[in-house]
Order: C-alpha cells, then sequence, then structure tokens
C-alpha cells in the first residue's frame, strides 16, 4: 500500500484553469454557398 500511496504522490497535478491556454475570440459564423447549396430548396423535399 506504501508504494501505492508513493507512485499516486508522483504524478502530477492537473494544470489549473489560468494555467491552461485559453481559445482566442471565435470567428463568427457565416454561411457561405457550399453550406447553402445543401439546403437550397430544402422545403420542396420535406
Amino acid at each position: 500500500m506504501e508504494e501505492l500511496i508513493a507512485d499516486c504522490a508522483a504524478i502530477p497535478a492537473p494544470p489549473q484553469p489560468a494555467e491552461q491556454d485559453r481559445p482566442g475570440t471565435p470567428t463568427p459564423w457565416a454561411v457561405d454557398e457550399t453550406c447553402y447549396a445543401q439546403v437550397d430548396q430544402l422545403d420542396e423535399y420535406v
């Protein structure tokens, strides 16, 4: 049991939220022609 406790004590602590890389500001979502073509005339199929 002592060996297990010693092994677990050697595991590093996970990074704290302040230490983690935070993503930048997300880019706004935009519909391009490819995306629009996938749903163009969808009402006719529904």
